[in-house]
């Protein structure tokens, strides 16, 4: 599956390999090394992507909640991975996250495995 952004003008292939929700594994793959700064980056722009999704939900009366994330850690130099209990959130959330990561990681964001 190739996921496509609305105004960008390049993809990042998408594994999904017998992910359990709610608790989901991301696996990043990048073109090119990727700094220890920008894997702090990268950890500190999905936290607030789950405390912004969480203030929203509570803030429309709902109870979506992302439960939490796991520290970021390096696979090798190109690659990086995370684990999200995306608690009582529905699947939907996924969409908004790709298009997160799309946003956050650019064009360098070569492949995303999610297990």
């Amino acid at each position: 599956m190739r996921v496509k952004p609305p105004k960008a003008t390049y993809t990042f292939d998408l594994q999904l390999a017998g992910c359990s929700w709610p608790d989901a594994d991301f696996h990043l793959e990048f073109d090119a090394p990727i700094s220890s700064d920008t894997m702090c980056t990268i950890e500190i722009k999905i936290g607030d992507f789950v405390n912004v999704w969480n203030e929203q939900e509570e803030k429309n009366g709902q109870q979506d909640f992302i439960h939490n994330m796991l520290d970021i850690r390096r696979i090798d130099e190109t690659s990086c991975e995370f684990h999200i209990d995306f608690g009582s959130a529905s699947e939907l959330v996924l969409i908004k996250f790709f298009n997160f990561l799309q946003e956050l990681c650019g064009p360098q964001l070569k492949q995303v495995i999610l297990s």
